[in-house]
Protein backbone atom coordinates (compact mmCIF):
# COMPACT_ATOMS: atom_id res chain seq x y z
CA UNK A 1 0.00 0.00 0.00
CA UNK A 2 0.93 3.25 -1.08
CA UNK A 3 1.07 6.62 1.27
CA UNK A 4 1.22 10.08 -0.96
CA UNK A 5 4.75 11.56 -0.11
CA UNK A 6 5.02 15.40 -0.03
CA UNK A 7 6.32 16.94 -2.88
CA UNK A 8 6.51 20.38 -3.65
CA UNK A 9 5.08 20.81 -7.26
CA UNK A 10 5.58 24.47 -7.04
CA UNK A 11 6.88 27.51 -4.53
CA UNK A 12 4.71 27.86 -2.10
CA UNK A 13 2.08 24.96 -1.90
CA UNK A 14 -1.42 25.31 0.69
CA UNK A 15 -2.72 22.01 1.36
CA UNK A 16 -6.40 22.31 2.96
CA UNK A 17 -8.78 18.81 3.35
CA UNK A 18 -12.28 19.17 1.63
CA UNK A 19 -14.78 17.09 0.82
CA UNK A 20 -13.42 17.38 -2.55
CA UNK A 21 -9.58 16.29 -1.25
CA UNK A 22 -6.85 17.78 -0.41
CA UNK A 23 -6.40 21.02 -2.06
CA UNK A 24 -3.67 22.85 -3.76
CA UNK A 25 -2.45 25.99 -4.91
CA UNK A 26 -1.13 24.42 -8.21
CA UNK A 27 -1.98 25.40 -11.95
CA UNK A 28 -4.35 22.79 -13.89
CA UNK A 29 -1.95 21.53 -16.91
CA UNK A 30 -3.25 21.92 -20.88
CA UNK A 31 -3.67 18.35 -20.77
CA UNK A 32 -6.86 18.94 -18.86
CA UNK A 33 -10.23 18.31 -19.83
CA UNK A 34 -11.83 21.90 -19.63
CA UNK A 35 -15.67 22.23 -19.08
CA UNK A 36 -17.20 25.83 -19.21
CA UNK A 37 -20.10 27.10 -17.80
CA UNK A 38 -19.49 25.59 -14.51
CA UNK A 39 -21.76 27.34 -11.00
CA UNK A 40 -19.83 25.36 -8.29
CA UNK A 41 -17.05 23.09 -6.90
CA UNK A 42 -19.59 20.75 -6.53
CA UNK A 43 -20.65 20.58 -10.00
CA UNK A 44 -17.40 20.52 -11.17
CA UNK A 45 -15.91 17.56 -8.70
CA UNK A 46 -19.14 15.61 -10.01
CA UNK A 47 -18.23 16.45 -13.63
CA UNK A 48 -14.73 15.41 -13.41
CA UNK A 49 -15.97 12.03 -11.82
CA UNK A 50 -18.26 11.04 -14.32
CA UNK A 51 -15.59 12.40 -17.36
CA UNK A 52 -12.70 10.56 -16.11
CA UNK A 53 -12.49 6.94 -14.64
CA UNK A 54 -10.03 8.82 -12.10
CA UNK A 55 -8.80 11.97 -12.20
CA UNK A 56 -5.69 12.84 -10.41
CA UNK A 57 -6.46 16.73 -9.94
CA UNK A 58 -9.76 19.12 -10.48
CA UNK A 59 -9.37 22.64 -10.74
CA UNK A 60 -12.19 25.02 -10.47
CA UNK A 61 -12.01 29.08 -11.05
CA UNK A 62 -15.07 30.74 -9.29
CA UNK A 63 -14.74 33.82 -10.88
CA UNK A 64 -15.02 32.28 -14.57
CA UNK A 65 -17.13 29.16 -14.06
CA UNK A 66 -14.50 27.00 -15.60
CA UNK A 67 -13.44 23.36 -14.15
CA UNK A 68 -10.87 21.23 -15.52
CA UNK A 69 -10.38 17.31 -15.21
CA UNK A 70 -6.63 16.04 -15.02
CA UNK A 71 -6.44 12.56 -15.90
CA UNK A 72 -2.17 13.27 -15.67
CA UNK A 73 -0.43 16.40 -14.60
CA UNK A 74 1.63 16.47 -17.60
CA UNK A 75 1.89 19.56 -19.89
CA UNK A 76 2.09 23.39 -19.08
CA UNK A 77 0.61 25.37 -16.94
CA UNK A 78 -3.04 26.93 -17.03
CA UNK A 79 -2.74 30.35 -15.49
CA UNK A 80 -4.88 33.36 -14.81
CA UNK A 81 -7.83 31.93 -13.59
CA UNK A 82 -7.59 32.04 -9.95
CA UNK A 83 -7.45 28.46 -9.60
CA UNK A 84 -8.49 26.03 -6.54
CA UNK A 85 -7.20 22.70 -7.16
CA UNK A 86 -8.12 19.51 -5.72
CA UNK A 87 -6.29 16.10 -5.22
CA UNK A 88 -7.87 12.93 -3.60
CA UNK A 89 -7.33 11.93 -0.31
CA UNK A 90 -5.50 8.69 0.25
CA UNK A 91 -8.00 6.10 0.03
CA UNK A 92 -10.70 7.55 2.76
CA UNK A 93 -12.07 5.23 5.78
CA UNK A 94 -13.90 2.17 4.47
CA UNK A 95 -11.78 1.98 1.60
CA UNK A 96 -8.98 -0.24 0.47
CA UNK A 97 -5.95 0.58 -1.42
CA UNK A 98 -4.61 -1.77 -4.29
CA UNK A 99 -1.67 -0.57 -6.36
CA UNK A 100 -3.29 -0.57 -10.26
CA UNK A 101 -0.38 0.89 -12.81
CA UNK A 102 0.90 4.18 -11.46
CA UNK A 103 -2.48 4.38 -9.68
CA UNK A 104 -3.70 4.19 -6.69
CA UNK A 105 -7.33 1.91 -6.84
CA UNK A 106 -9.35 2.80 -3.62
CA UNK A 107 -12.42 0.21 -3.17
CA UNK A 108 -15.63 0.19 -0.84
CA UNK A 109 -17.45 -3.62 -0.73
CA UNK A 110 -20.78 -2.02 0.51
CA UNK A 111 -23.17 -5.06 1.83
CA UNK A 112 -26.27 -3.20 1.70
CA UNK A 113 -28.26 -4.04 -1.21
CA UNK A 114 -29.62 -1.57 -3.60
CA UNK A 115 -30.98 -1.41 -7.09
CA UNK A 116 -28.21 -0.88 -10.06
CA UNK A 117 -29.19 3.21 -9.81
CA UNK A 118 -29.08 3.10 -6.49
CA UNK A 119 -25.85 1.88 -5.84
CA UNK A 120 -24.22 4.29 -8.87
CA UNK A 121 -25.76 7.24 -6.99
CA UNK A 122 -24.60 6.34 -3.55
CA UNK A 123 -20.89 5.88 -5.10
CA UNK A 124 -21.03 9.12 -6.70
CA UNK A 125 -22.24 10.95 -3.28
CA UNK A 126 -18.70 9.46 -1.66
CA UNK A 127 -16.74 10.65 -4.86
CA UNK A 128 -16.49 7.62 -6.53
CA UNK A 129 -17.75 5.79 -8.99
CA UNK A 130 -19.01 1.67 -9.73
CA UNK A 131 -16.34 -0.42 -9.99
CA UNK A 132 -14.98 -0.29 -13.77
CA UNK A 133 -13.96 -4.03 -15.13
CA UNK A 134 -11.74 -3.17 -18.02
CA UNK A 135 -8.74 -5.01 -17.70
CA UNK A 136 -7.83 -8.58 -16.79
CA UNK A 137 -6.00 -7.21 -13.95
CA UNK A 138 -9.23 -5.23 -12.72
CA UNK A 139 -10.50 -8.63 -12.59
CA UNK A 140 -8.28 -10.02 -10.22
CA UNK A 141 -7.94 -6.78 -8.03
CA UNK A 142 -12.08 -7.39 -7.72
CA UNK A 143 -11.32 -11.40 -7.36
CA UNK A 144 -8.84 -10.87 -4.52
CA UNK A 145 -10.72 -7.99 -2.85
CA UNK A 146 -14.07 -9.73 -2.76
CA UNK A 147 -12.65 -13.72 -2.40
CA UNK A 148 -12.21 -12.09 0.85
CA UNK A 149 -15.30 -10.42 1.62
CA UNK A 150 -17.63 -13.37 0.53
CA UNK A 151 -15.38 -15.71 3.10
CA UNK A 152 -16.84 -18.86 1.12
CA UNK A 153 -20.55 -17.35 0.65
CA UNK A 154 -22.01 -16.97 -2.77
CA UNK A 155 -22.18 -13.42 -3.57
CA UNK A 156 -23.95 -10.79 -6.09
CA UNK A 157 -21.81 -7.68 -6.46
CA UNK A 158 -23.17 -4.39 -9.14
CA UNK A 159 -20.57 -3.30 -11.36
CA UNK A 160 -20.26 -0.44 -13.95
CA UNK A 161 -21.97 -1.88 -16.60
CA UNK A 162 -25.38 -0.87 -19.08
CA UNK A 163 -26.01 -2.72 -22.51
CA UNK A 164 -27.39 0.29 -25.26
CA UNK A 165 -29.09 -1.63 -27.99
CA UNK A 166 -26.62 -4.99 -28.84
CA UNK A 167 -23.29 -3.37 -27.11
CA UNK A 168 -22.53 -2.94 -23.64
CA UNK A 169 -21.00 0.27 -22.38
CA UNK A 170 -19.37 1.50 -19.46
CA UNK A 171 -20.89 5.12 -17.97
CA UNK A 172 -18.59 7.33 -19.79
CA UNK A 173 -19.39 5.26 -23.33
CA UNK A 174 -16.85 3.30 -23.72
CA UNK A 175 -17.38 -0.21 -24.75
CA UNK A 176 -16.91 -2.73 -21.57
CA UNK A 177 -15.01 -6.24 -22.76
CA UNK A 178 -17.68 -8.23 -23.04
CA UNK A 179 -17.21 -9.77 -26.28
CA UNK A 180 -14.88 -12.63 -24.77
CA UNK A 181 -14.10 -14.20 -21.81
CA UNK A 182 -10.42 -12.65 -21.39
CA UNK A 183 -10.90 -10.39 -18.81
CA UNK A 184 -14.76 -11.76 -16.83
CA UNK A 185 -15.93 -15.10 -17.78
CA UNK A 186 -19.69 -14.14 -19.54
CA UNK A 187 -22.85 -15.59 -18.13
CA UNK A 188 -25.36 -13.73 -20.66
CA UNK A 189 -28.91 -14.49 -20.92
CA UNK A 190 -29.67 -11.95 -24.00
CA UNK A 191 -33.08 -10.68 -22.35
CA UNK A 192 -33.85 -7.34 -23.32
CA UNK A 193 -34.53 -6.17 -19.86
CA UNK A 194 -31.20 -7.22 -18.53
CA UNK A 195 -29.11 -4.44 -18.66
CA UNK A 196 -26.49 -4.14 -16.14
CA UNK A 197 -23.57 -6.54 -14.84
CA UNK A 198 -23.28 -8.21 -11.53
CA UNK A 199 -20.04 -10.65 -10.61
CA UNK A 200 -21.41 -13.49 -8.80
CA UNK A 201 -19.10 -16.39 -6.99
CA UNK A 202 -17.58 -16.92 -3.56
CA UNK A 203 -13.82 -17.53 -4.65
CA UNK A 204 -13.79 -16.78 -8.63
CA UNK A 205 -16.33 -14.30 -9.51
CA UNK A 206 -18.20 -14.28 -13.38
CA UNK A 207 -19.83 -11.23 -14.71
CA UNK A 208 -24.25 -11.92 -15.23
CA UNK A 209 -26.39 -9.87 -16.58
CA UNK A 210 -29.63 -8.91 -14.89
CA UNK A 211 -32.31 -6.25 -14.54
CA UNK A 212 -31.36 -2.80 -13.15
CA UNK A 213 -34.09 -3.05 -10.25
CA UNK A 214 -32.90 -6.07 -8.69
CA UNK A 215 -31.20 -5.53 -4.86
CA UNK A 216 -27.60 -6.55 -4.77
CA UNK A 217 -24.74 -5.16 -2.96
CA UNK A 218 -21.86 -3.06 -4.97
CA UNK A 219 -18.46 -2.62 -5.42
CA UNK A 220 -17.40 1.23 -4.92
CA UNK A 221 -14.11 2.33 -6.67
CA UNK A 222 -12.13 6.11 -6.93
CA UNK A 223 -8.40 6.60 -8.20
CA UNK A 224 -5.67 9.11 -6.71
CA UNK A 225 -2.52 9.06 -7.80
CA UNK A 226 0.21 6.95 -5.32
CA UNK A 227 3.03 9.45 -5.71
CA UNK A 228 2.97 12.88 -7.51
CA UNK A 229 5.85 13.52 -9.44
Amino acid sequence: MLVLSTVFLCCEMFQMESMYGERYDLYPKTSCLTINHIETTATCFLRCINALDGHQMFSYSEDYKVCMCCADVSGSDVTGFNWQSYIPRRCVNGYVAYNYTDHQLCLKYVNTTASYLEASAQCQQEGSNLFKMDTELKHNILTDYLATVANGVRINVWIQSEKVGTEWQFHDGSPMPMDTDDVCVRVLTDVPHETRIRVRGSTEFKCWDHEEAEKFSYLCEYYRQSVLT
